[in-house]
């Protein structure tokens, strides 16, 4: 990976881990898909690097981030990802998720457009299969 570091976002419930390049220029940011991690991104890090800054978000429930929160509904992840924008103290950013991390994308520039410049959905969409599909998924996280 190219030269950068990791920092933490402490939010009420969760510890959020992201890694950030050292380059000052405009930002990109990566949100991995279910069962992901940041590290999966090195090699798009590596692309980018030099003309953007970009910045890899361990999701929670992910990574090195808090591994059973409490709270994994969509709307924690949307804020958790607004909370490591607001620690980098930056906005107008490309936001880059793939599948679980596209939706999570989708909804933060749904619910935050002032953070979000440009939007990339690589292997999701809309989704929302409702308060079913949630218990679903967070049965089978538990099973972890």
């Amino acid at each position: 990976m190219v030269d950068g570091g990791w920092a933490l976002v402490e939010r009420p419930d969760a510890r959020i881990w992201y890694f950030e390049t050292t380059t000052d220029a405009p930002v990109v940011v990566l949100l991995h898909g279910l069962a992901g991690h940041a590290r999966e991104w090195s090699r798009t890090i590596d692309a980018l690097d030099g003309e953007h800054k970009v910045v890899a978000v361990e999701q929670r429930g992910h990574g090195g981030s808090t591994r059973r929160p409490d709270d994994v509904s969509r709307q924690a992840h949307v804020d958790d990802v607004a909370a490591v924008l607001n620690d980098l103290h930056t906005d107008d950013v490309v936001l880059v998720g793939q599948s679980m991390g596209a939706h999570t994308a989708m909804l933060v520039a749904a619910h935050y457009p002032r953070l979000v410049d440009r939007l990339v959905m690589v292997e999701g969409g809309l989704g929302g299969e409702g308060p079913a599909g949630v218990a679903a998924v967070h049965e089978w996280l538990r099973d972890w």
